[in-house]
Order: structure tokens, then sequence, then C-alpha cells
């Protein structure tokens, strides 16, 4: 596995600098460093990913003199330097289809490009990679059900190919298929267990049905697999609060501590979240002699009353600092409703 040289911040460094000026300039060198940290960190940058690929290749096509010697001269090259021209492609061809519909006519230029070096050059006359481009440059113009046929026959011969199982869930989602999308994600995660993005897509399927036990179990895969990502914990605090009753409530405002915890108290979703679940939790908890006449039921409250004044706390310091002008409505807004004895 190739190590990760680079940080999200010097990504975010780098692709400002081009926008502003380097872009302008017409910087190679920063531009190909660029795509590079996009490979590296699996990032879907489109519009910068498609400027720089555009300045790199001109680069190359100028060296080179003519597009037309291009799978020529790259016969005699190493197979890295093939491979690198490839993912240069690749990556700018993607980002094409991503940008506009006006970059349509490009990415077919690039797609057949890449068809020449991978079919000419490499000699793969049936190349699987090439297909799946094809169906995303089908999908771009609007023709899922050719595209479909792509990946289907790609996927009769290698049934588990991840990429491609992707595509299928994407194809049936630009068509708004619920549906059918749900099913192709699920047959995908009975695949590929420990993909967190796919799990967190799901459960947000699931939430916009009003799914909510569907999607609290999505959610919490994510937890297994991302433990630390407090996102994930708040996610499933809505769905447990969206449920209702006191188990849920009582479940939903540990999840919501969870988050603000482990967020070191910057999720603000989550704190008024906290706040949300106790009031709630105390109005459909006062009277009932079912719970209240219940120690457990007594302590569950009471452990809930301490993590929404912490949470009501809490945000009152945040805009106290950042939005001061605000900080008269937020008291307002957080204010602890008293218990009725």
């Amino acid at each position: 596995m190739d190590t990760i040289r680079s940080t999200i911040p010097q990504v975010n460094d780098l692709e400002e600098y081009l926008t502003s000026t380097g872009f302008a300039k017409k910087d190679v060198k920063n531009c190909a460093l660029f795509l590079q940290m996009i490979e590296e960190h699996k990032l879907r940058r489109s519009a910068s990913t498609f400027r720089a690929g555009e300045i790199v290749l001109e680069h190359t096509n100028e060296k080179l003199r003519k597009r037309s010697f291009l799978t020529k001269i790259l016969f005699g090259s190493s197979p890295s330097t093939v491979n690198k021209h490839l993912i240069l492609l690749e990556q700018t061809f993607i980002a094409s289809l991503d940008t506009s519909s006006t970059n349509l006519k490009r990415a077919l230029e690039l797609f057949n490009e890449l068809k020449a070096i991978v079919e000419q050059t490499l000699g793969q006359k049936n190349s699987q990679r090439l297909k799946r481009l094809e169906g995303m440059l089908l999908e771009a113009s609007g023709e899922f059900d050719k595209a479909m046929e792509h990946y289907d026959v790609i996927l009769k011969d290698q049934p588990t190919e991840q990429r491609v199982m992707k595509r299928r869930i994407a194809v049936f989602e630009s068509q708004n298929d619920t549906k059918k999308c749900l099913e192709a994600l699920n047959k995908y995660l009975d695949v590929f267990m420990d993909d967190v993005e796919a799990w967190e897509h799901a459960g947000k399927i699931y939430a916009k049905l009003f799914m909510h036990e569907q999607a609290i179990f999505c959610f919490e895969e994510c937890i297994c697999s991302a433990p630390s990502n407090y996102h994930h914990h708040r996610r499933v605090a809505e769905q447990l609060y969206a449920l209702g009753g006191f188990d849920n409530l009582r479940r939903a405002s540990m999840y919501y501590a969870a988050a603000i915890d482990m967020s070191t108290g910057a999720d603000v979703r989550a704190l008024y979240g906290c706040i949300l679940t106790r009031n709630t939790l105390v109005k459909n908890h006062a009277g009932s002699s079912n719970d209240s006449s219940n120690s457990n039921g007594k302590n569950s409250i009471e452990a809930v009353e301490n993590l929404a004044a912490a949470a009501a706390e809490r945000l009152e310091q945040m805009y106290a600092i950042k939005q001061e002008e605000l900080l008269g409505i937020v008291r307002q807004t957080v204010k602890v409703k008293e218990v009725k004895k």
C-alpha cells in the first residue's frame, strides 16, 4: 500500500493557490503535484482536477509535439510511464464528466485517447476498465440503459467488481429508482461489508424514507468500522429521536452525548439534539406512573437532565465567543423547561 505523503490541509492550500493564480500561469509542476495528491487521498474535486489535468496534458502533448504520435512513443516507454499517463487521462476524463455537460465532447476525446493506448499500445482488446469508463460516458450522456448493459457484461465475468457495482447504484439513483438503488446497495454490502461510505449512504436513504430502524442499523455498522467518527453517533441519535418512546429517547441522549464528546463539544446539531431530546423525554415522562415510579427511569431522567444542562452551557459559550448578538435568542431556545411534579 502506498504511503500518504501529503495532508488534506496541504491539498487545500495547493488548490487555493492554483485557483487564484496557478491555473492562469499554467503552473505545470504544481498542477501535477495537485493531481498526485488527489490520487493519494482518493479525493474527487472535479473542477480543479479537470483544469489541472488539461494543463498537464497540454504540456505533455507539446513535449511530444503531436498527439497522434503519443501511442507510438508510449509503446517504447516503460510500463510505469504508460501507467502514469493512463492515470492522468482517467483522472481528467472522470473530472470532465463531473463538471458540466459542456465537457462531454472533451470527455469523448479523452476516452478515445485512453482507448487507443489500452488497445493499441497495451494490446488489451477487451479491457474491463475501458468498458467501465465507457459506461460512465454513457451515463453522462443520459443513456442509462446502454450504460447498464456495459456494467452487466462486466459483472457477468467479474460478479464482485467493486467499482462497477457502485456505478449500478449510481445509475439507479440518477433515475430516482429508490427501490432498485437499495437492492443494489444491499447486494453490494453483502460483498463489501467494511465499506463505511456505502453503509452511510444506505442509512441516509432509509432515513429519507422514514425507515428509522433500518437507518439505525446502517449507522451502527458505520460506528463499528469508524467508532471515533462523531457524525455516525449523531445520526443514530437522530433516528432514535424520530422513533420516540422512553427507551429510544434515553438512548438518543447517550448517542448525542457521545457525538458531543468525540467532537470536543463542536457538534452544534448534537448539542441542540441533546436539549431537544431532554425536553421531549421529560414532557412524555412526567406524570407517567409506569416510568416515574421506577428508580432506573428516574436515574435515566437525571442523567439526561445533566447532559442537557451541559449542552446548553456549551452552546451559550460558543455563541458568546462567535456570535454574541444571537446569545439572547440562544438562551431562550435552550432554556430548560421545569418538570411538572
